[in-house]
């Protein structure tokens, strides 16, 4: 985990916003008179992750993050891990009766190409989801990104102020016990003796295998050579039965299709085999001459037909205009009319 900002604001003797950098340093001291703020930004850094602080006693004490006559406070920290940015905030409130609440908690995953050196408020406003949110959760979160528990991390990345003293001026033996106890080397003495005896356990077992291996007596260097060629020559063997099986499975699967076809092609003899000559084909031949006889016939008369409808067309055309004859007949008529009248 590689912190890279840092923000307090109202907690612990930061009354005031203050704001760490370290986006652009390897290693760093914080150094300063007593009093100065230097535990409360690893405080701070504590805090923002776990929602706790060692000197606090216990895990549950949160009054002590507010700033003397502060009502409310918010720490922010900008940490990287495993080449991702991620953000952690927590904001705490005082209630009328004096009571400490957590006001706000979450984490979320930064955009990690916005530098790191930005405005703070850029940084944070590049989020790209949110992890978590309440304290719990965000501690849950946290351990698993880090692969740190609480206790884990306050024994080997941050050691509790007071002990290093202690571990100073114990004496040699325990000396021992209290940096077994920091460092959480127990875990790892456990991890030795259960190791030391699976090496026992296997060490028994190749001796007896050794002993049942000694009591064959065909088992020779030779012996071995000979198997180990054979079993390299049962291999090869079995690649080619394995290349012969899938040649084996093509041709069965060619000769289920030819099947296939034969049958189709039996069935279809079947069909044409129950094909007989319709009652009506005897005569046929004489019904199509007759039949062409008396189509040549009609076609004679069509013509006739049509030169006929050729002939009314002409003598039609050769008649005096309709118009006219209609204009004469009622001129006829009415003269008909006059002639009545005048007589």
């Amino acid at each position: 985990m590689r912190p890279v900002r840092l923000l307090l604001d109202g907690f612990g003797c930061y009354r005031q916003t203050a704001e760490a950098d370290f986006s652009d340093v390897e290693f760093f001291a914080l150094i300063g008179p007593t009093g100065s703020g230097k535990s409360t930004l690893i405080d701070g850094v504590c805090f923002a992750l776990y929602g706790t602080v060692p000197r606090w006693g216990k895990e549950n004490a949160i009054s002590q993050a507010l700033a003397p006559a502060a009502n409310a406070c918010r720490v922010c920290l900008v940490f990287e891990a495993a080449g991702k940015r991620y953000a952690a905030v927590r904001a705490l409130t005082r209630d009328k009766r004096g009571q400490v609440h957590t006001k706000e908690a979450r984490l979320e995953l930064l955009d990690p190409q916005i530098p790191p050196d930005a405005p703070l408020a850029e940084i944070l406003g590049a989020s790209i989801d949110q992890l978590a949110e309440g304290p719990d959760p965000v501690k849950a979160r946290v351990q698993e990104i880090l692969g740190l528990t609480y206790e884990h991390f306050i024994q080997s990345v941050l050691l509790p102020q007071g002990r290093f003293a202690e571990f100073l001026n114990a004496k040699a033996a325990d000396r021992q016990d209290l940096l077994v106890e920091l460092l959480a080397f127990g875990v790892y003495s456990t991890v030795g003796q259960l190791a030391r005896k699976r090496a026992e356990l296997a060490a028994d077992r190749m001796r007896i295998a050794q002993a049942a291996r000694n009591e064959l007596p065909e088992a020779t260097e030779e012996a071995e050579d000979r198997a180990a060629t054979r079993v390299s020559e049962l291999a090869d063997l079995a690649r080619t039965v394995d290349e012969k099986l899938q040649s084996l499975g093509q041709l069965k699967g060619q000769a289920e299709r030819a099947a296939q076809q034969a049958s189709e092609a039996r069935e279809e003899t079947g069909l044409l085999a129950a094909v007989q000559t319709p009652a009506q084909v005897p005569g046929l031949a004489q019904r199509i001459g007759e039949a062409d006889r008396l189509l040549a016939e009609s076609r004679k008369q069509r013509d006739a037909a049509e030169e006929g409808e050729t002939q009314a067309q002409q003598a039609r055309e050769a008649l005096p205009d309709k118009t006219q004859m209609e204009m004469l007949r009622k001129s006829y008529h009415d003269r008909q009319e006059l002639t009545a009248q005048l007589q």
